[in-house]
């Protein structure tokens, strides 16, 4: 009898401590990064299947222009080119409040976009490439949402970039786009490639081309209303950002599309003509204060 009695307890000890150990794995699965990753994911995938989701802003100024398929997310919208496998555009409205959030951490989560319908980009086209998986809607302007964050990570927001392009004169550019959103409150943004005749190089299995150039077009809604616009090429460069500046109907011939299509004539015409540095809340970042890329060190006071 005192056997079958210890036997009894070493069951019961056992299925205790299966129960605790599968305890422990549940909330350690349900609490990870990974989890969070997936779920976020989930819900994307979800949220995402009508591009013309009436919560988000992005398209309030119109569709820039040629695409194949357009995406709308939380934090930003691109209209996908399956002949470049990138974007010709990805365009958002960046407000005071979410230059200034730290809401979500930088995640590094790429991945392949699920909504592309033809197949984005993947991380192999891009190893051993020498080229640097660049942000089109920055991951430096997404703190304010752990969903936008995720989002800004799949490859359909990526363009192959020149390390010391990706790193130094693009990121700067990036900060100083921070600098006006908080200065002016909310702004709109639009990014993308621009390909000459000569830029036929391509990287990886699904031939991501590499573009010579890009462009961002900003516009200020707050009174007094501006625009301003740069075309940078695919290269390290030391230049003060100032020497990048054009107009916006400079991008638009540059690229064929047609930006804030939804803003009355006489304003395209007149903004889109102007595009004036000395109006722009730039403090130092024209001249590239030390910042980490992300825009982590921000400081905006």
């Amino acid at each position: 009898m005192r056997r079958k009695g210890f036997s009894n307890t070493i069951r019961n000890t056992a299925a205790l401590l299966f129960l605790l150990l599968s305890f422990v794995l549940v909330v350690a699965f349900f609490c990870s990064p990974c989890f969070r990753q997936h779920l976020l994911c989930f819900a994307s995938r979800e949220c995402k299947s009508n591009p013309g989701h009436p919560q988000f802003d992005n398209l309030n100024l119109g569709v820039p222009g040629k695409c194949d398929q357009v995406i709308d997310r939380e934090g930003y919208a691109l209209g996908y080119f399956e002949e470049w496998e990138q974007p010709s555009w990805v365009t958002y409205r960046l407000t005071k409040d979410e230059v200034m959030s730290r809401k979500a951490s930088r995640l590094d989560a790429f991945m392949a976009d699920p909504l592309v319908k033809t197949g984005s980009a993947s991380l192999d086209d891009y190893k051993g490439s020498g080229y640097d998986r660049g942000h089109l809607a920055p991951a430096g302007d997404m703190h304010w949402s752990d969903k936008a964050m995720l989002e800004s990570f799949y490859m359909s927001n990526m363009s192959p970039q020149d390390p010391s392009f990706n790193r130094g004169v693009w990121a700067k550019l990036e900060r100083a786009i921070r600098r006006f959103a908080y200065a002016e409150g909310s702004v709109f943004v639009v990014t993308g490639p621009i390909f000459t005749e000569e830029d036929n190089a391509t990287i990886g299995a699904n031939k991501v081309r590499i573009p010579g150039f890009y462009y961002k077009v900003v516009y200020d809604e707050t009174p007094p209303e501006k625009m301003i616009a740069f075309i940078l090429p695919n290269k390290g460069s030391k230049k003060a950002l100032d020497n990048f500046v054009v107009t916006v109907d400079d991008v638009e011939e540059a690229t064929g599309l047609d930006f804030f299509s939804e803003l009355p004539l006489d304003v395209q015409q007149k903004l889109e003509s102007e595009s004036n540095p000395d109006e722009w809340a730039w403090r130092d970042s024209r001249r590239g204060a030390e910042e980490d890329s992300d825009g982590q060190n921000l400081v905006v006071y």
